[in-house]
């Protein structure tokens, strides 16, 4: 018999608005999709929370067993079971009466879950991310809907982070969308290489595939990888005392002896014709100031003419921003000069809109410890770049570190495995809805799978994450098991 037609159970005890218990006469999995109907307005998708087996084995029952004697146990299945809505007239509605103890509970079919949970559009401008737990039911989400309201995706070490950026990453380049990545570890670079052919794939319908038409890789450190292309900066003002200060030398000082060459020259500038000014002082700090600016491994990233905004991005391809190799203090610098350039060419309509995925969010816009270069202008980028077409993703393993104001701008939270209870407080913080059933959700995901809310879907979605097309380039482990 169809597990859609047979009753799975039947509701008893109170029933409130948003849940109701269950006694199941079968077995059932936590996290299934069922069904009630309700007099009036018809079929109703729920979601079972939580299954419990109770049993009527008392203690001194159980002594018995212990000794070896047979008794005889009833145990009883129940579960907790939320409701999610119904569709009536194309919208989606959430019912204003109580279903009643007695009730009837089965299985969802499949095409109730799919228009209830927003999962019956595929194709162009829907990101395929994986398939719902417990159904062979794909997850298609709105790819604007995904960007114009921000989102985050969170997890721990070693969760799949990366690897499930990577599966949003690929989505955007089937549906050409243009799109940056701050790259802090060099995880990005393998989209030009196909992913070897794993049996997973034949379930989620995917193949290897390569992406090297669509990617440009920039580099601060080329000993990283030759074949990059070198990212530099046109030289400011601003960036010689700011070259300065990275090698160890004193402002104060630098004006001192740079006052006289400097005021020759005109923007933009060019650091050897600078240095040229400064070897003619006859004062040896003067000189030592050359010989340390020459020596500095940063130096290559100031030109007088560096790498134009709109030659880093292109229409419909990925850019990804290599910032390994660099210190910590120039990685926020160049995100500073990337994002400040890229938003204020989106607003004068340079480039076209556009996706900004942040990898280790928290190091350039955190929460304590005094901002980053880079904190005002992602701030600025959270608050506002959705009236100006950029699409912000916030990458994190260390929520509790990133700044509350911009994790909360992200209208879409995507979390894998999260164990920490200071971040799991600010993932409830930040995300709506959150109950202690979708705290202990997140805790216990396993790997391979994440955790979908807020403004792309309807209702928070656990889901298998789809293999990807290109090779991972993260850790050397597989983070995705099936």
């Amino acid at each position: 018999m169809d597990q859609n037609v047979e009753p799975v159970g039947i509701i008893y005890g109170d029933v409130s608005i948003n849940s109701f218990m269950v006694l199941f006469k079968k077995e059932v999995k936590k996290g299934s999709y069922l069904k009630i109907n309700i007099d009036g307005i018809g079929e109703i998708l729920c979601y079972l929370d939580n299954v419990v087996r109770r049993s009527d084995l008392s203690k001194k029952a159980a002594a018995k067993l212990m000794n070896g004697i047979p008794v005889e146990i009833t145990d009883m299945l129940e579960g907790f079971v939320s409701i999610i809505g119904y569709i009536k007239n194309d919208k989606f509605q959430f019912p204003a009466v109580t279903a009643r103890s007695g009730t009837e509970v089965y299985y969802a079919d499949e095409d109730l879950i799919r228009n209830v949970l927003k999962l019956n559009n595929a194709g162009k401008g829907y990101a395929y991310i994986g398939m719902l737990e417990n159904q062979p039911i794909k997850v298609n989400i709105d790819i604007n809907q995904l960007l114009n309201k921000h989102f985050s995706v969170i997890a721990k070490t070693g969760a799949g982070k990366s690897y499930f950026v990577a599966v949003i990453l690929e989505e955007l380049l089937k549906n050409n969308v243009t799109t940056v990545v701050i790259d802090p570890h060099d995880e990005y670079r393998t989209f030009t290489e196909e992913s070897e052919y794993i049996p997973a794939m034949k379930e989620f319908e995917m193949v290897p595939l390569s992406f090297r038409s669509k990617i440009n890789i920039f580099g601060i450190d080329k000993s990283i990888n030759s074949q990059y292309n070198q990212l530099t900066f046109t030289l400011r003002r601003s960036d010689i005392d700011f070259l300065l200060s990275t090698a160890g030398l004193s402002a104060e000082r630098y004006h001192e002896l740079f006052n006289n060459g400097f005021s020759k020259e005109i923007p933009p500038y060019n650091l050897d014709k600078i240095m040229s000014h400064l070897r003619a002082e006859e004062d040896e700090k003067g000189k030592k100031i050359v010989e340390n600016i020459s020596m500095h491994k940063y130096r290559n990233l100031f030109v007088e003419n560096g790498t134009p905004i709109t030659s880093l991005i292109k229409e419909g391809e990925l850019s990804v921003i290599s910032l390994a190799g660099a210190d910590p203090v120039i990685q926020e610098y160049a995100v500073n000069r990337i994002c400040t350039e890229l938003y204020e060419a989106v607003k004068a309509k340079k480039l076209p809109s556009l996706a900004l995925i942040i990898e280790e969010a928290h190091n350039f816009v955190p929460q304590t410890g005094g901002n980053a270069l880079s904190s005002s202008i992602l701030k600025t980028i959270a608050s506002e770049g959705r009236k100006f077409g950029v699409g912000l993703g916030i990458i994190t393993q260390r929520p509790a570190k990133i700044d509350k104001n911009v994790l909360s701008q992200c209208g879409t939270q995507i979390t894998l495995q999260v164990t920490s209870s200071i971040d799991l407080k600010v993932i409830g913080s930040s995300m709506e809805g959150y109950t202690d059933g979708l705290e202990k959700t997140i805790q216990n995901l396993e790997i391979g799978k994440a955790l979908i809310s807020g403004y792309a879907v309807r209702f928070p979605l656990v889901m298998r994450i789809r293999p990807r097309h290109t090779k991972h380039g993260g850790d050397a482990i597989p983070v995705i098991k099936w």
